[in-house]
């Protein structure tokens, strides 16, 4: 189980969450098949579940089995809407092998069981390295869709390499700032349960910041997340200590060899100090330490992602971006798959394609969705 220990303290920990098991019979067996596979994620992950079920979410489970032993399946999360019953597979479903046949299987069940459960509309991204595409939904009566803005890019640091590499990696001007950060007295604390309210706070403030409603939308749902996530040894915050004060806090979810910078907050003040920096920096240190394999930093402006992976030049108008200090660490941006729709009646399925294809389509949907 990786545990939440302070920066600069050694842990017993391995550096992999779920041990012992997480949950009891089938509920177990699916966390520890995603716990192998290279395409299990949080959003599968049956924590992931309990927290929305608290939000108003029903999570629903298939899992396959050849001989006793899990082979793939896919979590979803429905809810009752206006028009009907709704449902989200966040990355998945995932699949021991990515054959024709396996592929071929799990759609057609999750398809068969949206239909058995009446659902409306059914939203699915596939895991993050799947080879599932728009062929094998599109048979399937899938279309590719960004109206719901669902993440498609995000950047990934290995640390497999170890700390010294990972460093070698970090922008000269952002080593300086940590540098300057430890110096002028700033420090990192482990946070808990208690902490919620605090991190929320400096949640809200980023959001305010940026334009955006924040979430989750309360301190109770972030003590949710902390006491869901807590009590497996797969949740971490931390915050950056200035003068006695929290100043910037992060909250990372802890799934298998993979570390999910998930949410972060800041107040604005000790700019000079540069917590946030610091925050990061403790982290990838501690990943390290701790046997991890990377840390997602959970998103990348899509602009930027294309740029870096065509070996482009980053423009001035992107570098004044929100990404530009997630970039100074160094990571590497990760195309994830598109996100698709798929509608149970055939006739609204099909006029719905035709207005995807159209611009004037697409602005009309995303302001409905």
């Amino acid at each position: 189980m990786a545990h939440t220990t302070p920066a600069g303290q050694p842990s017993s920990s391995d550096g992999f969450c779920a041990d012992p098991p997480i949950g009891d019979g089938e509920e177990r067996d699916w966390n520890q098949f995603l716990l192998r596979s290279r395409l299990g994620s949080f959003q599968q992950f049956s924590l992931w579940a309990k927290v929305k079920a608290r939000e108003g979410w029903t999570p629903y489970r298939s899992v396959f089995r050849s001989e006793g032993r899990v082979i793939g399946g896919y979590q979803w999360l429905e809810r009752r809407k206006r028009v009907g019953r709704i449902a989200y597979v966040s990355k998945g479903p995932v699949l021991e092998e990515e054959t024709e046949d396996q592929v071929s299987a799990a759609l057609d069940d999750l398809v068969r069981k949206a239909r058995e459960r009446r659902l409306v509309a059914l939203v699915l991204q596939p895991p993050d390295l799947s080879s599932v595409g728009e062929r094998a939904l599109g048979r399937r009566g899938f279309v590719v869709e960004d109206l719901m803005g669902v993440i498609t890019t995000t950047l990934v640091v290995d640390l497999t390499g170890g700390m010294e590499q990972v460093e070698a990696g970090i922008r000269r001007s952002t080593r300086v700032e940590i540098r300057q950060s430890r110096q002028r007295g700033a420090t990192v604390r482990l946070g808990g349960v208690a902490d919620a309210a605090r991190f929320f706070e400096l949640m809200s403030a980023t959001c305010v910041r940026q334009g955006v409603s924040p979430n989750p939308s309360s301190a109770e749902a972030v003590r949710d997340i902390l006491e869901t996530f807590g009590s497996m040894g797969c949740v971490r915050l931390t915050f950056a200590e200035c003068e006695g004060q929290s100043v910037a806090g992060v909250l990372s979810l802890l799934v298998g060899s993979k570390i999910y910078i998930w949410k972060k907050g800041w107040n604005g003040q000790h700019a000079r100090l540069y917590p946030n920096a610091l925050l990061y920096q403790e982290c990838l240190e501690w990943g390290c330490a701790q046997g991890y394999r990377e840390v997602d930093f959970m998103g990348l402006d899509r602009r930027v992602a294309d740029a870096m992976l065509g070996g482009e030049a980053l423009g001035s108008e992107v570098l004044r971006s929100r990404d530009q200090f997630h970039l100074g660490f160094g990571g590497k941006p990760r195309r994830l798959p598109s996100s698709y729709l798929w509608i149970a009646n055939p006739v609204v399925r099909f006029a719905l394609g035709g207005l995807l294809a159209r611009p004037w389509g697409r602005r009309v949907l995303k302001r409905m969705a």
